[in-house]
């Protein structure tokens, strides 16, 4: 499938060894992930519920991935994380071992080389439990949503809306026509976004003299309203298509 698909990046999504046919886990994990180690790609994985069931424990394991050659995977956090004082108060306390994000990074030499493209959240979703004395399988946890948030938090860049909340939005939403909104504000930004049925875009910057961001070429947004097309005559605007 490498070589046929040839990927940027391959992701394992758990279940990587079946644990109780496996005698050496390291072996087995070795043979498992050996294709992509040997294409040089960098990969990264979580774990199923039936990885651990040889001779490694969850922690083990995934800390013996992360070590293996050119993986991604990251244990955190891990038993050292949580009991270190100094780390004790900066590292959240999360159910399973492989909770982790990876940043995709613009492509080198573009505006963007220094940008999140695409974020990738991994997840250990646990193997086996007990519940009112039914033994069943893991899922994810309350730390870990809570994780999620906070880590998407961090990435995020601040809002830069204004402080005083002119009810604008309910208003264009009440009139019940308009489906789209286009905003020259924030020179470098293009964001697009549908909120409460309506869209919301940055066209982005255009002006001369302008403000902007050094190597961003000027930037417009294009929109195009397409009419529907009845049997015999148009009908009124079906679409709104916009790109920049």
């Amino acid at each position: 499938m490498i070589e046929l698909e040839n990927p940027d990046f391959v992701a394992f999504t758990g279940d990587n060894i079946f644990g109780t046919s496996a005698i050496d886990a390291a072996e087995s994990l070795f043979r498992a992930f050996s294709p992509v180690i040997k294409s040089g790609l960098p990969w990264a994985a979580v774990l199923g519920n039936h990885d651990q069931e040889s001779t490694m424990n969850r922690e083990e394991m995934m800390s013996f991935i992360s070590l293996m050659d050119y993986s991604l995977s990251q244990t955190f956090p891990t038993a050292a994380d949580l009991s270190y004082p100094a780390k004790r108060n900066r590292v959240p306390k999360i159910d399973g071992f492989g909770n982790y994000n990876l940043r995709v990074w613009g492509a080198p030499g573009s505006h963007l080389a220094n940008s999140t493209v695409l974020n990738l959240y991994f997840l250990d979703s646990g193997d086996r439990t007990v519940v009112d004395g039914l033994r069943t399988y893991g899922w994810i946890k309350d730390s870990q949503p809570s994780w999620l948030c906070d880590i998407s938090k961090e990435i995020q860049e601040y809002v830069a809306c204004s402080f005083v909340n002119s009810g604008v939005l309910k208003t264009l939403v009440s009139m019940g026509d308009v489906k789209a909104v286009f905003i020259g504000f924030d020179h470098p930004n293009d964001f697009c976004r549908n909120l409460d049925v309506i869209w919301f875009c940055y066209d982005g910057g255009f002006g001369d003299h302008g403000y902007g961001v050094a190597g961003w070429p000027r930037r417009a947004r294009v929109i195009l309203a397409e009419l529907g097309k009845g049997e015999k005559s148009w009908n009124g605007v079906e679409k709104i298509k916009t790109w920049k």
